[in-house]
Formats: C-alpha cells, sequence, structure tokens
C-alpha cells in the first residue's frame, strides 16, 4: 500500500532511524534525514533519482544541516573502489549472516 513517506517513517520507525542507506538520493534522502537519530551514519551508494536530470534541474537537499546538528555521518561509496577478493569475501560474510538470521534484507 503507497502512503507519503513521511507517515511512513513516522509509523515504521518511531523511534528513529541509526543507519540508512541510500540508493535514491533527492526527496527521499531529505525527508530520512528528519528521521535520522543523533550520531546516525548514511550509506550513500547511489542517487537513481536524480541521474537521468539536468544538473540544473538536480533536487538540491534543503535539512543538510541536519548532518551538523545530528552529529551525522554521511558516506559515498562506489564498488569500483574495492577489488575482485574484497567483493567474493564480502559476498560470502554478507550470504552467511543472511542465513544465520543476523542481517535480514
Amino acid at each position: 500500500k503507497e502512503c507519503a513517506l513521511e507517515d511512513a517513517l513516522m509509523k515504521f520507525c518511531p523511534k528513529g532511524i541509526d543507519i540508512y542507506w541510500d540508493n535514491v538520493g533527492g526527496e527521499m534522502l531529505e525527508t530520512t534525514l528528519n528521521h535520522m537519530n543523533n550520531f546516525g551514519r548514511v550509506v550513500c551508494c547511489g542517487m537513481i533519482s536524480q541521474y537521468n536530470k539536468a544538473p540544473k534541474d538536480r533536487y538540491g537537499i534543503k535539512n543538510l544541516f541536519l548532518v551538523v546538528t545530528k552529529r551525522l555521518k554521511l558516506q559515498g561509496f562506489i564498488m569500483s573502489d574495492y577489488n575482485e577478493e574484497q567483493r567474493v569475501a564480502a559476498t560470502k560474510e554478507l550470504i552467511r549472516l543472511i542465513c544465520g538470521g543476523k542481517l535480514k534484507t
């Protein structure tokens, strides 16, 4: 069922968000920043909502000041930063964590 992101975050994350994996960017990132807990972490691995837009049409995040006031850590990464050996090891570890019930997808 579709609903406003703001309403969904208030319903499903009533205590706020500690870690957010963002690959959408734009308004979704902006709304989620409002719900981050102090010292939360944001993993930025993409901005799919912005890729095909001209620079002048890209959505500008209006609440980045929350990075300071909530002492958030935002860090971007791309897979090409890692070599094949690291990808294989990470994949094995993720499968182990998922199968062991320690990581939910």
